[in-house]
Order: structure tokens, then sequence, then C-alpha cells
């Protein structure tokens, strides 16, 4: 196990240190990829424990935070945070037969 996590290190860390080098859309690209990474295994960490999640809304505010901050910077991306919560809150009401207020603090805690 940790050799895996050496041979990892091994190979990511030039990666790593060549994309923030490059900066501009490579690093974009990266941080966009490694945010749905992200998202993908939260989501799967709240299937585990039987949590309701609204995958596409998520991925949706999750590309749109990290596709904002590096096109126009972060002073947009509190009116982006206020849309996300309005919008699963929205779902919570909704659908409040099968979507639990606790399903969408979990659902808003990975969003952010």
């Amino acid at each position: 196990m940790l050799g895996k996590r050496i041979l990892t290190a091994v190979v990511a860390a030039p990666v790593a240190i060549y994309v923030f080098w490059q900066g501009g859309a490579l690093f974009a690209l990266c941080m966009i990829f490694l945010a749905m990474a992200a998202w993908h295994e939260y989501l799967q960490m709240l299937k585990n424990i039987t949590v309701r999640t609204a995958p596409i809304t998520g991925g949706f505010f999750v590309l749109a935070m990290v596709g904002m901050a590096w096109a126009q910077g972060l002073q947009n991306v509190a009116l982006l945070v206020f849309s996300a919560m309005a919008v699963v809150l929205s779902i919570t009401v909704l659908d409040y037969n099968h979507f639990a207020v606790n399903d969408a603090a979990y659902n808003l805690f990975g969003i952010f």
C-alpha cells in the first residue's frame, strides 16, 4: 500500500509542478478535473451512508464555481454560492417526501 502511494507521488509530483508552472487554461482544466473527481468521491461516500444526493445539480455548481473563479476571479463566486444554496434548498422543499433537510446539508457541504 505504501509502495503504491510513493510511486503515485513520484509520478504525480513532476506533473503537478509542470501544471502549476504553466498556469493559465491548463491549470484551470486540471482544477476542474480535480474538483469533479472530489465531487464524485464525496457522492460515493454519501451513498455508503444512504444519503440522497443531487449529483447533477452539485456537479454543475462545482464546475461553475471553479470556472468562474478562474475566469472572473473570486468576486462573483459569492453570487454562485447563494444560487447553489437556493437551488438545493428548493429541491428539499419541492421533493420533501424523498429529500430531507440533512440530505440538503450534506449536498451543500460537498458543493462548497
